[in-house]
């Protein structure tokens, strides 16, 4: 391609090649000035080297664009040349070679090489957590600039609903968490179909976008890509990118935003199977905790009633001993000083005392059996609060229950399930000494029994206090026998009940903070 043009910029000369690459005829060439196909982004540029080429410089190598007759960009490399002779007009002749096609192909390997560099980034940023929200918001954060979005965002299936998970761009502005129907609009159809969506026109679209969204965020979408995120369950979310102008997005946006999907499946696939094996030791550890809470509690009772049996019959000799021995001052001649007869009244008292621990301590290894009836917790728990209304109103303790309205037969002895939520209340009692809130809630829950990986209905009772709290150092043993945070108090209410639950096949657990109240937690199997 060959040109040349005068001191004015006017098209002098051009050959067959500059004419058929830029589209124009020899008459048509004719009437150009050289800012007529120089584009203009060059004009400034090329000004400068052709100034310097007018004022004495011979030779100038030029890369450049030009502008074909039809609009088209032609990228062409050459040089510039200054040619006078004496007597006739000076000009500058351009000697260019096209190297559209070359520069085309050295940009799109370029794009294509930044395209996998991204690509195989996110294969890095999906393994270097375990936490889905920072893994996908890092990944969007790098598909924005992939697919040249003004927002991107991840959207998975909760229930019959949709949720915003992560968001990038500032067409997301107030999107996360925000929630719509799993049916409507783009994300909805892809969740259902299974199909990537390209939404090349609003007003075109066959798919309607939702509104309540664009609400939300104030951002309207005129354009959009909408892929499916899949695992082997199926389909589990979209991942959108979106424009607020009419501007489509390139060919390669979809399998590339498409790509991106499969690195945020692996992202929520790697956090689920996380989140399961987390649940699962848990699960495992609350069961050896809970066995070895029930081996030490067996262990304790049958010692309990070991030492229950062993004193409980030198205090059955010594008993018999102090009632003959009064009856034996009753029938003296001298009468017993006053003082005597409160000594004597106070061993007799003590004596007692002891032998009603001993009955304790042996109840709680062998508790007795009565027969199992079907018993309505709700109401067992109100008549244990009709028992201690008065107590309780002169306590200054507000109760507040509240019973689910689908809440199951419990089978067990109603007694002994009576004394367990007794002592529950009693001790919120103690707990609250100048007055508080005790509330007692009961619903019908799905529960993991240690020992047992099979899920079954139970009715959880909750009891929960705003009292004083528990210290750290007793809460660990406090269903133990003698624990007990009272000055007054035998220690053995808790470990009783703690066995009264595990006869009835179910659990207790204790929370409590210092200062921030208590709360026992019960879980009695259905049937």
């Amino acid at each position: 391609m060959v040109q040349a043009i005068d001191p004015h910029g006017r098209v002098c000369y051009v050959n067959l090649s500059w004419r058929k690459a830029l589209g124009y005829t020899a008459e048509e060439a004719a009437q150009l000035t050289i800012w007529d196909v120089i584009h203009p982004s060059q004009h400034e540029h090329c000004r400068q080297q052709l100034t310097e080429l007018w004022t004495g410089k011979t030779a100038y190598n030029l890369a450049t664009k030009l502008l074909t007759r039809d609009g088209r960009l032609l990228i062409v490399n050459g040089n510039l040349a200054y040619h006078s002779q004496i007597g006739q007009t000076s000009w500058v002749f351009g000697f260019f070679r096209d190297v559209t096609l070359v520069a085309q192909a050295m940009h799109n390997a370029q794009s294509y090489r930044h395209q996998l560099e991204t690509l195989s980034h996110m294969g890095q940023l999906v393994t270097s957590s375990l936490n889905m929200e920072e893994v996908l918001q890092r990944v969007l954060d790098e598909v924005t600039g992939l697919v040249a979005a003004e927002g991107v965002a991840v959207l998975l299936l909760e229930g019959d609903e949709l949720v915003f998970v992560a968001v990038s761009g500032p067409g997301t502005r107030g999107l996360l968490h925000t929630r719509m129907p799993a049916h409507k609009g783009v994300a909805g159809h892809v969740l259902q179909t299974g199909q990537s969506m390209n939404v090349t026109s609003r007003a075109t679209s066959n798919v309607p976008l939702y509104e309540e969204v664009e609400k939300v965020s104030g951002f309207v979408t005129q354009t959009m890509l909408a892929v499916p995120i899949i695992l082997e369950q199926g389909v589990i979310g979209v991942l959108e990118a979106a424009h607020s102008q009419p501007l489509p997005f390139t060919a390669d946006a979809l399998p590339l935003l498409e790509s991106a999907s499969h690195w945020a499946a692996i992202a929520i696939h790697n956090a689920m199977l996380y989140e399961k094996e987390r649940e699962q030791y848990q699960q495992l550890h609350q069961s050896q905790a809970h066995l070895v809470q029930a081996e030490k509690m067996a262990a304790l009772g049958r010692l309990s009633s070991s030492v229950a049996h062993e004193i409980n019959n030198p205090i059955q000799a010594i008993q018999g001993c102090m009632t003959l021995a009064v009856e034996e001052l009753a029938q003296a001649a001298v009468p017993i000083p006053e003082e005597v007869e409160t000594y004597l009244g106070i061993v007799q008292t003590e004596l007692m005392r002891v032998a009603e621990m001993c009955s304790r301590l042996r109840d709680f290894y062998e508790p007795a059996a009565d027969a199992a009836e079907a018993i309505q917790i709700s109401s067992l728990i109100e008549e244990v609060l009709a028992l201690m209304h008065r107590t309780i109103a002169d306590s200054n303790i507000t109760t507040h229950c509240q019973w689910a309205a689908d809440l199951p037969i419990v089978w067990g002895n109603s007694n002994q399930l009576k004394q367990v939520f007794l002592n529950l209340v009693l001790n919120a009692l103690d707990a609250m000494p100048h007055g508080g809130e005790l509330h007692i809630t009961a619903e019908y829950v799905k529960i993991t029994l240690a020992g047992n990986h099979r899920t079954q209905p139970a009715t959880r009772i909750i009891f929960r206090d705003t009292g004083e709290g528990i210290s750290p150092e007793i809460l660990p043993h406090l269903f133990e026998p003698f624990v007990t945070s009272k000055m007054a108090g035998s220690g053995l209410g808790l470990s009783t009940s703690y066995g009264i639950i595990q006869d009835h096949h179910g659990q207790i657990q204790v929370e409590s903070r210092l200062g921030q109240g208590t709360t026992f937690v019960i879980d009695l199997p259905v049937g």
